[in-house]
């Protein structure tokens, strides 16, 4: 039997009406189908999404009818269905006899009692008036139960998933003619944390409202990073479709790319083993309910690793190091800038791990050296990523400008030509020689923040005086940099991560 025989199925909700009792819902079932040989009839029934209970009926066509009107269409009207506010259905279409694929189906929601009508003209809507509200700071909904004659009602705090899921026990209000308020405590303030009521009567109908169907930003929070297996996982705690992945932020903006097979779905529990807790990782979520980024390892309390090119030993060779509190390997990429982000990197190079040295100087776990031809590049990006994690956020600097002249010709110590700078001396009062013999010449290159080291043993007093200047390099535009000393009393430099820094302040 071919399943075009059964043409259209179309499903409606009636009031029946008996004053003064008020009104009761119906389903109302018509069907179209083209007669063919063999079909005696039509069943309909119908299944309620929340208890699975089912109703059936059939309506058959008569023998005599059946050879008069084979081939001929015919519009079947069933008896109603009775159904509750709000309920959800699903109602299917069969042949007499049944034919195998020979089916139409469909899903249907009973108007609820935020339509007109049926607020109006339906009794269980009358005890479902429930005012309330939110006091945050004591994490409580108050809820005021109106006076009834009626039976005695029900009020509780749910989760809203397939079915409402209790928060705490239901709490019961008597029946009086006194209104009545009830405190139902909360613990989060989630967009599916739902008040819901209904009278105590055999298959009552529940009211539902959702105080905090906006408040979606606890949804995000609910990030964890486990040490121990280095692993981040996200729970939801509430329903919701779309997907989450881990991305990683290139620079300052908005703008979070995302890590290759990171992607999950986001309607269960997403766990990310080995993860690298890099602050530019971070989860982006493209959901139902919100497209937020959240970046977990921002705060200072996660270690992160850093990435520097200063001038290799050898002539022409710039040298990438690695600096890491814990063992580590990495990698390093060159890439490409085109017209698209990001880069398109080739030619994957290991770092060579460094022997362990004093772990008071902050030494490189691990260094590349590359040929400066190739690094200084126009459009070139240098990408350091960790290897020995499954999930890792890159660092890259990119667009070095080695300025004029061959690679091949710069001199080993000196500082990378272009927009970086060395940290010189201004002119006027000497400052103490032993000082300035513990400075170093310091290349400082194009990023987030100025990195000025001092030796370990520069522990001496400085006098007031004019400072240290980085002046802008020669044939750049860029302002230079000065570090005040204090103008009153002596300033030592301070001692941070291991290495001495200076404490002065910095202006532009």
């Amino acid at each position: 039997m071919s399943g075009s025989v059964l043409e259209a199925l179309t499903l409606s909700t009636a009031m029946k009406c008996a004053p003064p009792d008020g009104c009761s819902l119906l389903l109302r079932v018509n069907a179209s189908l083209t007669l063919r040989e063999g079909l005696r009839g039509l069943e309909a029934c119908s299944m309620s999404l929340d208890t699975q209970e089912t109703q059936c009926q059939s309506v058959r066509v008569p023998r005599a009818s059946r050879r008069l009107q084979v081939g001929q269409q015919l519009q079947v009207h069933f008896d109603c269905f009775e159904v509750s506010v709000a309920q959800s259905l699903y109602v299917t279409l069969r042949t007499v006899p049944h034919f195998c694929g020979v089916q139409l189906g469909q899903r249907y929601h009973v108007e609820d009692c935020a339509d007109e009508d049926v607020a109006r003209n339906v009794p269980d809507c009358f005890a479902g008036k429930l005012s309330y509200w939110v006091d945050r700071s004591r994490k409580v909904v108050l809820v005021q139960v109106p006076e009834s004659g009626g039976p005695d009602y029900y009020v509780r705090l749910c989760l809203k998933w397939f079915t409402c899921e209790d928060v705490g026990a239901p709490v019961r209000v008597t029946a009086n003619r006194v209104s009545q308020r009830v405190s139902l405590p909360y613990k989060q303030e989630l967009s599916c944390l739902c008040l819901e009521g209904w009278p105590a009567t055999p298959d009552a109908v529940r009211i539902q409202t959702c105080p905090f169907k906006d408040d979606t930003e606890t949804l995000w929070d609910a990030v964890r990073y486990h040490p121990g297996s280095r692993a981040l996982s996200w729970e939801p705690a509430c329903p919701m479709s779309g997907r989450v992945s881990l991305c990683w932020r290139p620079g300052p903006g908005p703008q979070c790319l995302e890590l290759e097979h990171s992607g999950r779905p986001a309607h269960s529990r997403v766990q990310y083993p080995l993860v690298d807790t890099q602050p530019q990782l971070c989860l982006k979520f493209s959901t139902s309910l919100g497209f937020p980024v959240r970046c977990p390892f921002e705060q200072p309390r996660f270690p992160a690793w850093k990435m520097t090119v200063q001038l290799a030993p050898a002539p022409g060779h710039l040298r990438v190091a690695f600096f890491s509190p814990s063992p580590a390997r990495f990698q390093v990429c060159l890439c490409h800038r085109g017209k698209t982000w990001p880069p398109a990197c080739r030619r994957v190079l290991q770092a060579t791990p460094t022997p362990a040295g004093d772990p008071a100087e902050d030494p490189a776990v691990a260094f590349v050296d590359i040929p400066g031809d190739q690094a200084c590049a126009p459009g070139t990006c240098i990408q350091g990523r960790r290897t020995d994690v499954q999930f890792s956020a890159p660092q890259q600097l990119c667009d070095l400008q080695c300025g004029q002249g061959s690679p091949s010709s710069w001199p080993a110590g000196s500082a990378l030509p272009g927009p970086s700078c060395r940290l010189t001396r201004t002119t006027g009062p000497r400052l103490p020689s032993c000082v300035w013999s513990h400075l170093h010449e310091t290349t400082v290159h194009p990023g987030p923040a100025l990195d000025v080291s001092c030796a370990a043993s520069a522990n001496a007093s400085l006098p007031p005086g004019p400072g240290w200047a980085v002046p802008p390099p020669a044939g750049h535009r860029p302002p230079g940099l000065l570090l005040i000393p204090p103008s009153t009393g002596p300033a030592a430099p301070s001692r941070l991560g291991g290495r001495a820094k200076p404490a002065w302040p910095l202006a532009q």
